[in-house]
């Protein structure tokens, strides 16, 4: 499959490709302002199209055939989902994460259910968006060919637990058919239909598209806006995406959200966009492009010499080629040690300025786990692999953890310790329907508040304990190292308490977790110090 992991600064395209009997199609982890666009995929199973994380990709004008899912959009902010064509596949279009800035328009989805809003899902109402929804015969709609004016407003949630704070920004599970609405549009706005008449190699978002006066971006301006289920952290990761949107969106900057900004700014929301803005910023003090294309003309003039040298019997002509010849080796001698000079001074500077966002970075003192793992993936980037450094284990130990954790609960920087984690173990896989299950998606803390688990003290040296007030039956304690390698595992009485002996486990970051038939229930991690 095509995989972008937005490591360098490099906007990646993917266009015109064709990919058969893949498990994955198009996978794009934290890469930015990318387009994927006229590709044709036809899979046996898994997903079409998938972004995680990232920011201002355009899907667009795709045909995804078969498999599991046609196109997910995993936590991504300000994706434009237009276009494209999904059939075979049981869920057309999947949102899950918070993903503000969405634009969803004139897509047509041939599956058993066309969009998917899953239970973590934050886009904002799409009006008048002209998708549709072909289920043939059988369609669960009025209308086989059923467009989407706006979709799921509606109050059908069962659990007073799980009913979101906004009913149509926090979706939960529910009957499909209920996510498509029929309000006509005003006699003045005609829906979004894609025909011949779209250029789909250059899509441009139709005029008004940009909503400067949304009801969700307000919300998470005026702490209106929380998935109690992560807390905290899901309104950070939303206050996140909308400042990044803000600073490309200037035209929607007024007093009010200009207050928003400015409160931000000097805080760790602030602090990683100005640091995230600055790398991309990092580039050659000494341009090299102009030496390198004189480089390759003199080599491509010197094997052209050569090759009418061997043709040559004229003693003079013979001559006059060598003196040619010894003129041009002279001057890609020359080329080659002021492209050697140059690129040891871009390095010296680059290096300068990654030791200023490196320092920027590790001035900040934060107080939340997320901000934390945000300023350590930071540090090894700035110190390491943007120098061109290899990690060394204990710095493979610490992406790891922050890899292993549920993207919702945790934000962005966990894709972004994949695509770190991914650069020395290819094959690694983080399975997100266990580190995100339904009964506890935000790990320990959404678990603790139902049954009381604690586990202490932390961090331990020769023993910790796990304490809890009413298990599923049948669960199982596991203790994971920090390559994810289970060192501990046994069965656990439905209430109670259990000890962990420790000392035969070298020290290091640990993760405990209680498990009910492979399904994560609780999670915390644990420093092992002896």
């Amino acid at each position: 499959y095509l995989r972008h992991d937005g490591l360098s600064k490099t906007v990646c395209d993917v266009r015109k490709n064709y990919v058969s009997s893949r498990s994955y199609g198009i996978l794009n982890q934290s890469g930015n302002n990318g387009t994927v666009s006229n590709n044709t995929l036809v899979l046996a199973s898994g997903t079409g199209i998938q972004l995680n994380g990232g920011s201002g990709y355009i899907l667009n004008c795709n045909n995804v055939g078969n498999g599991d899912k046609g196109i997910v959009t995993n936590m991504s902010t300000k994706p434009i989902v237009v276009c494209n064509t999904t059939a075979g596949s049981d869920d057309g279009v999947i949102f899950d994460g918070t993903s503000t800035g969405t634009q969803v328009k004139g897509n047509t989805m041939r599956n058993a259910v066309g969009l998917l809003l899953k239970e973590s899902a934050v886009i904002g109402v799409q009006q008048y968006a002209g998708n549709r929804w072909q289920q043939g015969s059988t369609a669960i709609c009025k209308n086989p060919n059923y467009d989407i004016s706006g979709f799921l407003v509606t109050n059908n949630i069962q659990d007073p637990a799980l009913k979101p704070i906004q009913d149509e920004f926090l979706p939960v599970y529910h009957d499909p058919s209920k996510w498509f609405t029929n309000t006509p549009p005003p006699p003045e706005t005609s829906t979004y239909i894609c025909n011949a008449g779209n250029n789909c190699d250059s899509y441009l978002a139709p005029p008004g598209i940009l909503n400067c006066d949304n009801v969700l971006d307000g919300q998470i301006r005026n702490n209106e806006f929380m998935d109690e289920r992560f807390g905290e952290v899901s309104s950070w990761i939303a206050k996140s995406q909308l400042y990044e949107r803000l600073h490309s969106d200037t035209d929607c900057v007024n007093g009010e959200v200009q207050t928003f900004l400015d409160g931000l700014e000097n805080q760790s929301i602030g602090h990683f966009e100005t640091l995230k803005q600055n790398y991309q910023l990092i580039d050659n003090v000494i341009a090299t492009d102009n030496l390198e294309e004189q480089l390759e003309s003199l080599n491509q003039e010197y094997g052209n010499l050569t090759s009418t040298m061997i043709q040559t019997t004229d003693e003079s002509v013979l001559n006059s080629l060598k003196v040619q010849l010894a003129a041009i080796r002279a001057g890609i001698q020359t080329l080659n040690s002021q492209l050697e000079s140059s690129k040891v001074e871009n390095n010296n500077a680059q290096n300068v300025a990654l030791d200023v966002l490196a320092s920027s970075n590790d001035a900040a003192n934060y107080n939340t786990e997320y901000e934390n793992d945000n300023q350590l993936i930071n540090r090894i980037w700035f110190t390491t692999l943007a120098r061109g450094a290899e990690l060394s284990d204990e710095q493979l130990s610490i992406v790891y953890n922050i890899a292993n954790q549920c993207p919702f609960a945790a934000g962005e920087v966990v894709y972004r310790a994949r695509n770190i984690y991914a650069l020395s173990n290819p094959n690694a896989q983080f399975r997100d329907n266990s580190l995100c299950p339904a009964s506890a998606r935000n790990g320990k803390d959404a678990f603790a508040k139902l049954s009381g688990i604690t586990l202490y003290p932390n961090p331990a040296s020769e023993e910790v304990t796990l304490s809890y007030e009413k298990l599923p039956a049948n669960c199982t304690f596991t203790l994971l190292n920090s390559l994810g390698q289970p060192v501990a595992s046994f069965k656990l009485d439905t209430e109670g308490k259990a000890t962990i002996e420790l000392d035969r486990f070298p020290a290091g970051l640990y993760l405990a977790q209680i498990l009910d038939h492979n399904q994560v229930l609780y999670s915390e991690k644990l420093p092992i110090q002896q």
